[in-house]
Parts: structure tokens; sequence; C-alpha cells
């Protein structure tokens, strides 16, 4: 199941977020099979650590979705970052919810993913967002909601750059 909820953000809330100053990017990180952190293969990509605009609003739309479509036990943790994607950057088909050895360690996890589109599509081809085999909407300001087991990339950026933000609820780590 996947939400999607068109002009979440405004054009300029989009771009407070792309153009804020105290945006520090740095090459994305990703686990690999074996748990082990790293910068390439998997992922091509920069991040930047920012809060998003309206965290209420998305606490809330993060709510609904769950509470139509799964019920899962939230924490009301989230965890939000920047992404940008240049010519030549992608995500493998990956899951939100980290599996590895350490996952047993763990109090919380990932449970709802979201997704912001903050970029004019105009501005890059590629970089979709691909969801169950589903391409979000590349509308800018829209909010695509799916659970953290559901498996997703970006396809590659073949012109400009494509800016958007991932956020994640978490909840009690239970098998």
């Amino acid at each position: 199941m996947i939400g999607i909820v068109k002009n979440f953000y405004s054009p300029e809330e989009c771009q407070a977020l792309i153009d804020h100053p105290d945006n520090i990017w740095e090459i994305a990180t990703s686990k690999n099979i074996e748990g082990k952190v790293q910068t390439s293969g998997w992922r091509n990509a920069d991040l930047a650590k920012r809060l998003p605009i309206a965290p209420k609003r998305i606490a809330e739309a993060f709510t609904t979705f769950n509470e139509a479509h799964y019920n899962l036990q939230l924490s009301g943790r989230m965890e939000t970052a920047l992404n940008r994607y240049t010519e030549g950057q992608y995500f493998k088909l990956h899951y939100d919810m980290i599996l590895d050895d350490n996952m047993y360690n763990q109090e919380e996890c990932r449970k709802i993913s979201g997704a912001i589109q903050l970029s004019d599509p105009k501005d890059y081809d590629g970089g979709r967002l691909i969801i169950k085999g589903q391409a979000a909407p590349v509308d800018r300001g829209t909010l695509v909601v799916f659970h953290a087991l559901s498996s997703h990339e970006v396809t590659p950026i073949t012109r400009g750059t494509r800016y958007s933000m991932n956020i994640f609820a978490y909840g009690e780590f239970t098998l």
C-alpha cells in the first residue's frame, strides 16, 4: 500500500529546504547485506541532515496512513534527511527497515517510510522513485508514504538535480 498526498508542501516550502543555509552535504552511506557501511555501489547520492517543515503535519499524515493500512505501534520518533541526486546518482532497490544481525539488539526500528518530492520535475530527468514496481508521482511537494519493508529504488539521474526529503517513523522492534 502506498499513500500519496499531493501539495503536501508548497513550492516555497520545498525551495526553503533545498536552499537552507545550514545544509551540509555529505556522501550518503548504506549498509550492505552483511551490515557493513558502504559509500558506493548500492547508493550514490548526497545527504544533508535537516528537520522538516511542519513536523506535526507529517506526523498526522503518517498516523493516518498507518491507522488506515497497518496499525503498527509507532513510538513517535521520526528521522529526516534531505537527499540530493545529480547526474549518474541513484539508490538501488532496498528496504528502509534495516534487516541485519544488529537488529535484534535494537529497541526500535523503522516501520513507516516517506518521501517528499522537493524538486520541480522540469529540473531533472531520471531519478524516479519506484515503490514495489510502481512509479511515485513527481509533482513538487508530493508526500509518498509506505511500509518500511516495501522494496523501492531511485533510478539514475540522467540530467539535472533531484532533491527529496526522506522521513522514517520508528516503533518498538518486535518479532
